[in-house]
């Protein structure tokens, strides 16, 4: 029995294998591997959908393929099974199916970033300047160190973008690293840098140099060195030279002009008169006191271009066209422009933190009173606090677009803090002490020159006549010594009138005009030596209103006489209603 089952076993295992033959052709049957399921393609008669192909065997099995509806020719070729996919690698990799053992593999090492390449880039910038190397890649980032104008540098390939949007590239110089802006670096090698405009600035009649000038090549800014001399690192080209020195008339020609970079400037005295600010807007003011100044030895004028009531001519700052500040019909560019036809140097007078206009309008940046409300002097005027960081914006940028409009000069009035009334009962955004009174104001000074600098105006500042003899805060914060700096001019108010019984030495001021002008002109010139800042005095041309004595053409012309004996950078006369008599100005006092 046993044997006849294995026949009949063995019989029927040749009929599957004769049937497989006839219908599949290439079908080769092997055995399936243990746990997959065996799965069926077939194709309906009625159905025109071709037979979806069965899944790709686990590792060991062999590639099933579709039953055909009708016998396919056996080819005499070897059947071509296709490689496995990346699709088949994936599902092999996660089939639970056993497979049989293969042998173990050493793990591949885990990849590693690839360094980006560097590449050689130069540093290029605008006028040949330093490019700084940043920590980081932002503009506000710490400063490593700066990189010369062709400097070679290794960069990253591709740069990083900061919050702005602005590229940077991270560079190797030496062993410093760092970030340096994409707008500095080029891939080609600029060119060498041409040498830089040289020169020495004299006086035109000694031919000794002029020590603390100004040089100016476009935008850029130099002084001259003790020896007058000045170095750019930019060479002339198309740019215009300015050169300014205290004493001196400005120097203005194109650089390339300029042999050898050497300037002589002529001396320059302002000799001047005062024109109220609304006099200066009337023709027959204007015109009168223009046609006294070529009638004698006049050559300036001095107008207000910020008045003691805070009023200015017409301007583009916003905050004083807000308060009412701006006078539309005053034109200051055309002032200056047929004062400068007719040979005349303009001063500007710009009366500071005495501004009752600005006070009123933003009483946040004026002087309180511990009383309430806003402080007020003895005749009921109203200040701007000196501490107030706005009001100071406000001023500079009222400077800067007036010093724009033609003016030769700007020339600071009230630039103190308030002494008249009673300014114990004053109060301001810090505490107002001897200490922090000469601070503010020197601070000021020096905020202001920044400001103005750039602008190619000299600056000047009026102070108390008193000023002179106190080396301490006499309740203004101006102390001489410490804002000097910061100007090119001093100009003290030494009118006789002005001055208490005693002061410099005499009973009666008024009676001594002479002498009190050549005592406080002394003072003065000793304690500006080797700051290389003038002495332009104010000097009396109005009646004595202190001690009712006699003061008129013969006290006119014995404080000329002594500003002229004392060497000062010439002298300005104050009229507050421009009634001047033109005989002070005749021929020498």
């Amino acid at each position: 029995m046993l044997q006849f089952r294995s026949l009949f076993c063995l019989a029927c295992l040749l009929a599957l294998m004769t049937t497989a033959c006839a219908l599949g052709g290439e079908t080769r049957v092997t055995a399936p591997t243990p746990g997959a399921t065996a799965v069926v393609a077939q194709n309906s008669e009625n159905s025109a959908v071709p037979a979806v192909p069965a899944a790709a065997a686990p590792t060991g099995g062999a590639m099933q393929t579709p039953v055909s509806a009708e016998p396919t020719p056996i080819e005499e070729s070897k059947p071509q099974v296709p490689e496995a996919t990346a699709e088949d690698r994936a599902a092999e990799a996660t089939s639970t199916t056993e497979s049989a053992p293969t042998p173990t593999e050493k793990p591949l090492p885990a990849p590693t970033a690839t360094p980006l390449p560097l590449r050689t880039m130069y540093i290029t910038t605008e006028q040949y300047a330093d490019a700084n190397l940043r920590a980081k890649p932002s503009i506000t980032a710490e400063v490593m160190r700066t990189l010369p104008y062709r400097a070679s540098v290794r960069a990253d390939a591709i740069p990083r973008r900061d919050a702005d949007g602005d590229e940077w590239y991270r560079v190797r110089y030496g062993s410093a690293s760092g970030y340096v802006a994409a707008s500095l670096l080029s891939a080609q090698k600029p060119k060498p840098k041409p040498p830089g405009l040289r020169g020495l600035v004299a006086d035109a009649g000694t031919g000794k140099p002029v020590a603390g000038a100004w040089v100016y090549l476009g935008n850029n800014i130099v002084r001259t060195t003790s020896d007058g001399r000045y170095t750019f690192r930019l060479p002339a080209g198309d740019e215009a030279l300015t050169v300014m020195a205290p004493g001196y008339a400005k120097f203005e020609a194109q650089a390339a002009a300029v042999q050898k970079g050497r300037v002589s400037l002529e001396p320059f005295d302002a000799r001047g008169v005062y024109l109220p600010f609304f006099s200066a807007a009337r023709p027959e003011d204007t015109d009168r006191i223009f046609a006294m100044i070529e009638r004698t030895t006049l050559n300036s004028i001095v107008i207000d271009i910020k008045s003691d009531e805070g009023l200015v001519w017409k301007t583009s700052v916003p905050l004083a066209n807000e308060i009412a500040a701006s006078l539309d019909y005053m034109d200051l560019r055309a002032f200056t422009a047929e004062a400068h036809r007719r040979g005349i140097y303009v001063i500007g007078r710009f009366t500071v933190f005495k501004d009752p206009k600005l006070a009123t309008a933003r009483p946040g940046l004026a002087v309180r009173s511990s009383e309430g409300g806003l402080w007020e002097d003895a005749p009921g005027v109203r200040y701007a606090d000196p501490f107030d960081g706005d009001a100071w914006q406000y001023l500079g940028d009222l400077a800067v677009d007036l010093a724009a409009q033609g003016i030769d000069e700007i020339q600071y009035d009230y630039i103190r803090f308030p002494v008249d009334g009673d300014v114990s009962t004053a109060r301001y955004d810090e505490d107002s002490t001897p200490e922090s009174r000469p601070a503010q104001i020197t601070g000021f000074v020096r905020y202001m020159e920044q400001r103005l600098r750039p602008s190619k105006v000299f600056i000047s500042a009026d102070i108390f006549g008193r000023v002179v003899f106190h080396p301490v805060d006499v309740d203004t914060g101006q102390i001489l010594e410490d804002f000097v700096e910061h100007v090119d001019y001093v100009s003290p108010m030494i009118y006789p009138s002005g001055f208490n019984r005693g002061s410099g030495g005499f009973d009666y001021p008024t009676r001594n005009s002479y002498g009190l002008i050549k005592e406080s002109l002394r003072l003065t010139n000793e304690r500006l030596a080797g700051t290389g800042v003038r002495t332009r005095p104010w000097l009396q041309s109005f009646s004595d209103y202190q001690f009712g004595d006699p003061f008129g053409l013969p006290q006119y012309l014995e404080q000329r006489r002594a500003a002229d004996e004392m060497g000062t950078s010439g002298w300005l006369f104050w009229n507050p209603a421009a009634v001047y008599d033109e005989r002070t100005f005749m021929g020498s006092p």
